[in-house]
């Protein structure tokens, strides 16, 4: 929880998801929300949530929402110094060769970036998440520009003559919200 950077409980989840883990505040009108509580959840081989949450505050670091919220705001700080490793990788991919979307998340996974990606309750991908482990800096799409979205990448990889691709069934996928 100290050693990547993350500025947001959804891009926290995109490291721990890499490590079977979810980090769950609750729904707006659950007891854990309304009362800025925070479980971890272990997770099965389709992401989805499996066996007994176990509360931030019973384990041994507290890795509580409060202690994240603090880590979210002193790693905004080193945030911005490591977007353009991302971007220039992204970048590159789309420069050598045509690329189809899993050929993209391998060649970002060659180079020390897992995609993640996440999907509304119906199955629409909604956001890409990328996990630096190099720098150890995880990025929202939006964070690093209109480029790197959901559909900018569907639209680059459509510009490189490949057919669109459904991008619900893209590897490394996150079924939460």
């Amino acid at each position: 929880l100290t050693s990547y950077k993350y500025t947001s409980l959804p891009e926290l989840n995109a490291v721990l998801q890499l490590y079977n883990v979810y980090a769950n505040g609750g729904g707006e009108n659950s007891r854990t929300f309304k009362n800025k509580g925070l479980t971890y959840h272990i997770l099965d081989k389709n992401n989805k949530m499996h066996g007994v949450p176990i509360k931030a505050s019973s384990l041994y670091n507290k890795p509580t929402l409060k202690f994240l919220e603090q880590q979210f705001v002193l790693n905004q700080n080193y945030h911005s110094s490591y977007q353009s490793r991302v971007r220039n990788t992204i970048d590159l991919a789309f420069l050598r060769q045509k690329k189809s979307l899993s050929e993209l998340v391998q060649l970002l996974n060659k180079e020390g970036i897992n995609t993640v990606f996440r999907k509304t309750k119906e199955g629409v991908l909604e956001s890409i998440t990328y996990v630096d482990h190099t720098t150890k800096s995880v990025f929202s799409d939006d964070v690093l520009g209109n480029a790197y979205t959901v559909k900018a990448i569907q639209e680059r990889v459509a510009l490189n003559g490949l057919p669109a691709q459904k991008m619900t069934t893209a590897t490394n996928e996150n079924s939460m919200q």
